[in-house]
């Protein structure tokens, strides 16, 4: 560069100015003179070449100042990006927890009306199904033994998964009624009566899928849902030992209802 070639010729002309040194002596007073107007000009020149790389060197500390500052200042900017796209994105986390829990509760309630509706729908079938029953069938149905509990035989082997009475929906945060249980068992598996009686009711029902009910006599009535066909017709005499359905694919359940004089039983009451 211009400087560093100025630089170098100094460092010539003082080196050609050192060697001279001692001629000087024999100079004469124009020597000394000359001399002293050389050294002037050497040693300005030099200053001014020294000033010039402290101000180079000034100027490069502070652009690397300058340098390390913006890349300080990029950090920060990406690190707050960063938090900004993180806050954004849990935002949007939160929205979609919100979203899908409003939907769920959706669910839940239009599952729980439509739950309360077909018990009180199925409760009222029952009754109106018990008044239609004429005297001769009523009749029939009066040598019967009383039912006891503890004494009925199951509809299917399995174990209870949803139980009679009052039942919390947590995620709704309030109560239903269950008039019936529901039974753990494979599809397919043969549904039977718990006692004999005459079928009073064969065919779809609301979210009980397909039921058939079961008059006993003296009041007494069993309900069998979430069943796949064939069905045992309406009118058919229920026994014990021929099933009335099997449990429809998907369920794995089937629902028990018991009832007597229009009020709900517990069946797990009067299962053996």
């Amino acid at each position: 560069s211009a400087r560093g070639e100025a630089r170098r010729r100094l460092s010539r002309e003082l080196k050609e100015y050192s060697r001279r040194g001692p001629l000087l002596a024999y100079a004469g007073s124009a020597g000394i003179l000359e001399d002293v107007v050389r050294r002037g000009a050497l040693r300005a020149k030099a200053d001014y070449l020294e000033g010039v790389r402290s101000v180079r060197d000034r100027t490069a500390d502070e652009h690397a100042a300058a340098e390390r500052k913006k890349a300080s200042l990029e950090r920060k900017a990406k690190a707050g990006l960063s938090e900004l796209e993180r806050t954004r994105r849990s935002g949007v986390i939160a929205q979609e927890a919100y979203e899908e829990t409003s939907r769920r509760a959706g669910e839940a309630e239009a599952r729980l009306r439509a739950l309360e509706e077909s018990r009180k729908a199925l409760a009222n079938l029952v009754r109106d199904l018990e008044k239609r029953e004429s005297k001769t069938t009523q009749a029939a149905f009066k040598a019967e033994p009383a039912v006891r509990p503890k004494t009925l035989p199951w509809p299917v082997q399995g174990r209870v998964v949803s139980s009679f009475g009052k039942k919390r929906i947590e995620e709704l945060g309030t109560w239903t009624i269950h008039n019936g249980v529901e039974i753990a068992a494979e599809a397919g598996t043969q549904v039977r009566p718990v006692l004999s009686g005459e079928v009073i009711y064969s065919g779809p029902f609301r979210s009980y899928g397909n039921v058939v009910i079961v008059n006993h006599g003296g009041g007494f009535y069993s309900i069998y849902g979430h069943l796949a066909g064939p069905l045992q017709p309406k009118g058919a005499r229920a026994r014990p030992e021929v099933a009335l359905g099997v449990i429809a694919p998907g369920q794995g359940r089937v629902y028990l209802e018991l009832r007597q004089a229009g009020r709900a039983l517990d069946p797990v009451k009067w299962l053996k």
